[in-house]
């Protein structure tokens, strides 16, 4: 049997509407990308404008609750005041340095602790292994 001839066919080339309706979705793209930066921009600029009102806002109550801790300082009587330091005194103990007791979950505290547990579980069990050897039991 002889092979078969067929005839090639040219590769289809794309047409002119194809091509129209790439170019209309890549317009479409670019306008949508450009009003979305435009809108982006436009944000940008409104929360720079609201934090700055939150500073000024915070600024004003700073002030505010100075003067009023300032004039509350004043309203107090001298001689309370002098009662006040004296009491101290006596009520101090030691340097007055109060310890902050780490987190729970801190990696160091619970280093210290399992390190603790396990101390205490060997005393108690050579407590233990003495007592049952001298019969004291």
């Amino acid at each position: 049997m002889a092979p078969k001839k067929t005839k090639k066919t040219p590769p289809a080339s794309a047409s002119a509407a194809t091509r129209t309706s790439v170019n209309d979705v890549a317009a479409f793209i670019g306008t949508s990308l450009g009003e979305l930066m435009n809108r982006k921009d436009a944000l940008a600029t409104q929360l720079a404008a609201v934090e700055k009102q939150i500073a000024a806002a915070r600024d004003r109550v700073t002030a505010t609750v100075s003067s009023t801790v300032a004039a509350a300082r004043k309203a107090v009587p001298s001689r309370a005041k002098k009662t006040a330091k004296a009491a101290a005194p006596a009520a101090r103990k030691g340097n007055r340095k109060k310890k902050r007791p780490l987190p729970a979950d801190d990696p160091a505290v619970k280093s210290r602790t399992r390190a603790a547990q396990a101390e205490a579980k060997g005393r108690v069990s050579e407590r233990l292994k003495t007592s049952m050897r001298s019969g004291n039991r």
